[in-house]
Formats: C-alpha cells, sequence, structure tokens
C-alpha cells in the first residue's frame, strides 16, 4: 500500500500540471484561470473523500489513472466551443476550470479516501506528498526536456505505470490474494500487463487522432499548416487566404511577416528618429516585425523575448533578419538603442503585462540613446472607447509619465504610445519626408496619410478620453493592470450578467467558509479541528498562488515551471509533515505560516527592484518549499488531536485550499495586488489555530461543567 499512496500522489500532480496547462491554453495563457483550474481540483478531490463508499486503495487508482488520459484530452478538445483568442467571463473560467477538473478531482478524491483508511493518516499524508513532489519534478523535466511531447501521451505513460503498480499492490492473483500475500505469479503480472496495455492501447491512439482533430476543426476557416511547442509556448500556424496568421497560446500574433499591421506601430517611431543605428523590437510578436523595422536599414536589429525557440520559429516563419536575444539580455546594455517597441500585444495576463510595467518601462529608458524613442501598442479603438478600454488606456499612459517626462499616445485600432526623455515632435510634413528619403513604400503610412494618423484633434478627443477614466494606478509588476482590469470589467455595468454570477458563486464561496469556521468555533473539538485545517488549507493554496503569480511576473516563465513550482511546495509539505508526524502542535504550524507569509510580503518588493532572475528564483523556490512545510506541518498535527476524524480534517483543508485558492486569485490579488494578498495570508495562517485551540477550550470548560455537577 506503501507503493500505492506513493504512486497515487505521483499521478495526480503529473496529471493535474499537464491538465492545469492544457486549461491555461484554453484561456490565452490567463494564470488566474490556471489558479482557478487548481482550486476547482481541490474542490472536487474533497468531494470525491465525502462520496467515496467502498475504499480500495488499489482500485480507485488505477481507476483515476484511467480516466486521466481521457480527461486531458478532453481539456483540449474544450477550446473547439470558444471563440479563439476571445476567452469567456471569469465566472465563464471558473465555471469551465470546474467542469473540466471534475473527473480528475472526484476519482482523486475518492482514492485518498480509501488511502487514508489503509494507513495511518500521518503516513499517507507524507507518502502520497513525497509522490506529489515527485510528479510534479517529472512534469518540470517534461516541459524542459521534451517540450514538443503530446500531454496525453505522456499522462498515457505514467497511467500505465499507476494501473500497473496497483495491479501489483492488489496482488491481482488468486493465488495470492487466498494466501493473502499480495505477491504475483508470473500469470498474474502478464494478465496485469495485458490489462494494462488493452487500456492503454486505444488511448494512445486517442491521442494522437485527437491532437491532429483538434486545431483543424478550431481554425476552421483555415488550414494549420504547423503547431509548434516550446517550453512556454504553443504556436499555431494558420494559413488563410495566402496569409500566414500565428496564434500563440490562444492569442493571435499577427500575420507573418506582420504586413500592414506593423506599419503604424514600427514605422512611426522609426521615422522619429534621423537615422536609426540601433533598434531592439520587444515581446512575443517581436521577430513577425523585424521585416518592417529592417526596411529602415538600422546597422542592428535586435528581437527580444523569453522564449527564444519561439522567437527563433517565428523569425523563421516571417523571413525577417534579426539577432535573436533574451529580454534580460537585450535589456543589459545602456544607451544602446534609438528605438525600442513593443509592436504587439496587450497587457491580457502577467507574461504580457512585463512588457508595459513601471519597471520594464525604467529598464527601456536606461537602454535609450539620448532623444531615443520608446513605443508600446496595445488594443484599442479608434472612435469609441468603452471605460474598461479607456481605464487600460489611462493606466498605461500614466504608468509611462510616471518614467518619461514626454509621453504622446496616437489613437487607432491599435493605439500607439510614444515615451521619450525628450520632446516628441509628430510633425507629418518632417516625417513624411524621411520615409521618402528612405524609399519606404508602404499602404498605411504614407506621405498622404500622416496628416490623418497624427491629426491633432484625433489625439486631443483621445486625451480627453483617457483623462474622463480619472486617476488610475500605475501598472507594476506587483499590481499588474491584466489582474485588476479584470475584476473592473467584471463589476462593472458594462459586463454581462454571467460575470455576476460569478460575483455571486464567490460571495457563496466566502459565506460557506465562514459558515465552516463559525462552526468550528462553536462546536467539539473535531469540527475546531476541521475549521482550522479549513483556514489551513486557504492559508496554504493562497500564499501558493501569491509566489505563483509572482514567478510569473517577474520570470516569466509560469507555464514551464509549473511543475517545479509544485515540487517545491509539495516537497516542502512532505518534509513539514514528517517532521510533525510524532511532534509539534497546530499553534506552532499557525506561527510557521505567519511568519512565512510575513517573509515572503517583506522581501519581494525589494526582489523586484534589485535582485537579478537566478537570485529572485532562488530566493523565490526557497519561500515556497518553506511555505509547504508550514502547510504540511498542520494535518500531522490536527491528525494527532483527533484522529478518529482524520479523514474530516483532510477534507476540510481541501475544501479551504478550494476557497483560499478563487479568493485570492480572482478578488485579493486583483484588488490588493500580490504584496498586499500575502500579508492577508499572514493574518490568516496566524488565526488558523484559533478555531481547534477555541473548540479544545470550550469542551474542557464544559466538560468540567459537567464534573461539578455530578
Amino acid at each position: 500500500m506503501n507503493t500505492t499512496a506513493f504512486t497515487l500522489g505521483f499521478h495526480a500532480l503529473f496529471a493535474q500540471a499537464l491538465a492545469l496547462r492544457e486549461i491555461g491554453l484554453l484561456f490565452s495563457a490567463g494564470e488566474l484561470s490556471v489558479s482557478a483550474g487548481l482550486s476547482a481540483w481541490l474542490l472536487w478531490t474533497a468531494a470525491g473523500i465525502a462520496l467515496a463508499r467502498r475504499p480500495s486503495l488499489p482500485f480507485w487508482t488505477a481507476l483515476f489513472a484511467a480516466a486521466s488520459p481521457a480527461a486531458l484530452a478532453l481539456c483540449r478538445a474544450a477550446a473547439l466551443p470558444l471563440t479563439v483568442g476571445t476567452p469567456p467571463g471569469l465566472f465563464g473560467t471558473v465555471l469551465l476550470g470546474a467542469l473540466l477538473t471534475l473527473p480528475f478531482g472526484l476519482l482523486n478524491g475518492a482514492a485518498i479516501a480509501a488511502g487514508l483508511k489503509a494507513l495511518t493518516p500521518q503516513r499517507f499524508y507524507l507518502l502520497e506528498s513525497c509522490g506529489a513532489a515527485a510528479g510534479g519534478l517529472a512534469a518540470a523535466l517534461l516541459f524542459a526536456g521534451a517540450p514538443g511531447t503530446d500531454y496525453v501521451a505522456a499522462c498515457s505513460v505514467t497511467a500505465a505505470a499507476a494501473i500497473f503498480l496497483s495491479l501489483r499492490a492488489a496482488g491481482y492473483s488468486r493465488r495470492g490474494a487466498a494466501a493473502g500475500t499480495g505477491r504475483l505469479s508470473p500469470q498474474s503480472v502478464s494478465r496485469a500487463l495485458r490489462v494494462t496495455a488493452l487500456l492503454f492501447i486505444p488511448l494512445a491512439l486517442f491521442s494522437a487522432w485527437a491532437g491532429r482533430r483538434v486545431y483543424p476543426a478550431l481554425y476552421d476557416r483555415g488550414e494549420v499548416k504547423e503547431v509548434f511547442q516550446s517550453r512556454e509556448t504553443r504556436l499555431v500556424f494558420v494559413e488563410r487566404e495566402g496569409a500566414l496568421t500565428v496564434h500563440a497560446d490562444g492569442v493571435a500574433l499577427g500575420e507573418a511577416p506582420a504586413g500592414e499591421a506593423g506599419e503604424i506601430p514600427v514605422h512611426i517611431p522609426l521615422l522619429l528618429r534621423p537615422s536609426p543605428k540601433s533598434v531592439l523590437l520587444m515581446g512575443p510578436a517581436a521577430p513577425l516585425y523585424a521585416v518592417e523595422a529592417a526596411r529602415h536599414s538600422p546597422a542592428e536589429l535586435f528581437a527580444g523575448s523569453d522564449d527564444e525557440p519561439a522567437a527563433a520559429r517565428l523569425l523563421e516563419r516571417s523571413g525577417g533578419q534579426a539577432t535573436l536575444c533574451r529580454a534580460r539580455d537585450c535589456l543589459s546594455r545602456a544607451a544602446a538603442y534609438d528605438a525600442v517597441i513593443v509592436p504587439a500585444g496587450d497587457p491580457a495576463n502577467s507574461g504580457l503585462n512585463r512588457y508595459y510595467t513601471a519597471e520594464f518601462m525604467e529598464a527601456v529608458k536606461a537602454t535609450l540613446k539620448p532623444g531615443g524613442i520608446a513605443a508600446f501598442a496595445f488594443s484599442s479603438a479608434e472612435n469609441y472607447l468603452s471605460p474598461p478600454e479607456a481605464y487600460a488606456a489611462a493606466c498605461l499612459r500614466a504608468t509611462a509619465r510616471s518614467v518619461f517626462p514626454h509621453v504622446e499616445v496616437i489613437p487607432g485600432g491599435r493605439a500607439l504610445l510614444l515615451a521619450s526623455a525628450d520632446e516628441i515632435k509628430l510633425d507629418p510634413g518632417l516625417l513624411g519626408k524621411r520615409l521618402r528619403s528612405r524609399g519606404i513604400k508602404t499602404r498605411t503610412v504614407t506621405g498622404e496619410t500622416l496628416p490623418f494618423i497624427l491629426h491633432p484633434y484625433k489625439r486631443a478627443w483621445y486625451a480627453s478620453r483617457l483623462d474622463a477614466a480619472g486617476d488610475t494606478p500605475v501598472n507594476s509588476a506587483l499590481r499588474p493592470l491584466a489582474y485588476f482590469l479584470s475584476w473592473k470589467v467584471w463589476v462593472s455595468m458594462y459586463a454581462g450578467p454571467d460575470q455576476f454570477l460569478g460575483l455571486a458563486a464567490l460571495l457563496i464561496a466566502l459565506a460557506w467558509g465562514s459558515r465552516r469556521l463559525a462552526a468550528g468555533l462553536k462546536g467539539s473539538a473535531s469540527r475546531g479541528l476541521m475549521a482550522g485545517a479549513f483556514l489551513a488549507g486557504a492559508w496554504g493554496m493562497a500564499f501558493e498562488i501569491c509566489l505563483m503569480l509572482a514567478w510569473e511576473a517577474r520570470l516569466g516563465t509560469m507555464a514551464s515551471s509549473l511543475g517545479l513550482i509544485f515540487t517545491l511546495f509539495l516537497g516542502g509539505m512532505a518534509a513539514g509533515a514528517a517532521a510533525f508526524r510524532r511532534r509539534g502542535g497546530v499553534a506552532l504550524s499557525a506561527g510557521l505560516m505567519a511568519a512565512v507569509s510575513a517573509a515572503a510580503a517583506v522581501w519581494l518588493p525589494g526582489a523586484f527592484a534589485s535582485q537579478g532572475q537566478t537570485s529572485f528564483a532562488v530566493a523565490c523556490s526557497l519561500l515556497l518549499a518553506a511555505g509547504g512545510f508550514a502547510a504540511g506541518s498542520y494535518f500531522p498535527a490536527a491528525a494527532r488531536r483527533g484522529p478518529a476524524g482524520a479523514g474530516g480534517v483532510y477534507s476540510a483543508d481541501l475544501y479551504g485550499g478550494a476557497a483560499g485558492g478563487l479568493l485570492v486569485s480572482a478578488a485579493a490579488v486583483p484588488l490588493l495586488g500580490i504584496e498586499n494578498a500575502l500579508r492577508a495570508c499572514a493574518a490568516l495562517g496566524a488565526f488558523s489555530c484559533v478555531p481547534p485551540l477555541a473548540a479544545a477550550l470550550l469542551q474542557r470548560s464544559s466538560s468540567k461543567d459537567s464534573e461539578v455537577k455530578r
């Protein structure tokens, strides 16, 4: 049974990392969709523990493993009813994530219920946590070493191993069962292998079929030429009417090469320079715009991206010529560029938001030559701005003004924000003269169209709409516009009814959690332990999500690092469970939670300002492991106080994790920012010891009263 418990944890975490990666792709790689999916997984796992009636750890582990490849294929196929590049509202994100994780969570929970019966709760918790840490490491190695591997096929391999080990643990032979030894004869081993093959050969074939059919069906108006998977990005090249369009994680990057779409964001900034010698294009779509930038004949043309394999593929497909470099390396050169251009993209998630923050603009400012131009393109509208669009544009303008003394915004279908240390002279005659002298002929940027594009009345009208948005905060790495804007759209009168249903769902979850907490404070000691476990679970998930979002905001590698992040946190949980298996109480565990949260909140702002990426990754890894240790210490401490109700404590911990994860990702981080959300975590962790201690004191007081009456 020990092997089966370890195997369950391994396969559950491995499948979870793959499923969350696929779910993230449904919602344009949005980190909040990943955290919402993770919360839903915990919710269904807790429900599975409650629903399991006939506990058999090998059986439920094998069934969970058998179903997981098909459930993973369903996560990919769920993109078919969605509009490409247009994710649903926040409630739609939560609902779809919950539906897709339902089969995983229920079967995983049933297996956990069986494990809590087959082994002591503390031992099972330790073995499952160790297996989960190993599964997270396997997922991290898969993302890093073989990013092009089909996820469903990879899940099928680990599922086959889990089924075989479960069958072996069950003693799948009559002689072994009769003797009670659990040993397998050669015939039973052969039978187990045949069962495994019968289950997974069809699934492997289905995986290959689904991988080929989903994308052609998704992009039915064009022909899918290539699907390229890197560590961070899944690129889909679709040919429509002779033009090759590129989609990255469900978001349309543009055409390869960019063509007309790249004329305004590239040519306007470069025409502002008398003779641009060194140009840097930044962002995921930067290589697509190299062809347009090269028409100005710069001596140096760089394309900076955090995903070099994907950037190289985009550059090859677009036929451009540029020197590829990592974003941090490009920005390490002082006073090196005449222009730094982010030609495409929007701060729709933390990864893309990194190119629009005050911290990024400060780095860009340091790399510009005297009089150099920084340009940032973002989605907008030329004649009408909805309140959320105006708010986003005003926030970006305020961010640029906090860094650069001179800022101009050119309205359009894609607005162009220009920033410089010197005055920006938008003279159509001068720019047209430079365009002609360089022999550049375009369709949208010409001597005749420049007066219209740069018309002062258009720019004044656009500026007035941004002024009407009121005071907006500066977009920063620790309080991304992408997150706050999603909340603003969600609760605004311009959102659809489904958004209000999402708000109602959050309020119901909060009310339910409060009720569980109140029950723990008023009831018996076991109910107090459950309420404490609920809070501890909420703390653990909230803390992990906060650091996961900080990791993405600073490093931009959350997609490929999901397995590593889970490994660090769950490895810490295993260590905490081992350390508190025989000693340590809930008060000490709660103190650890509060201390780790406070340390993270104090460290984070300075780390963003001063630490390099490597040192940040190391420090964040240590904090994740420390947070996992604190979270893992609570369950064994609580289980020793009430061993009869260990299953209920485990369920309460998972319910708390689901509620905490949903609230922190959908409300706390968007409204408070990552730093303040960590401070809230510190208070939550410290409070988690109150329900069990209060319930114990109440029970002791009632016992004394009973003795006195006797």
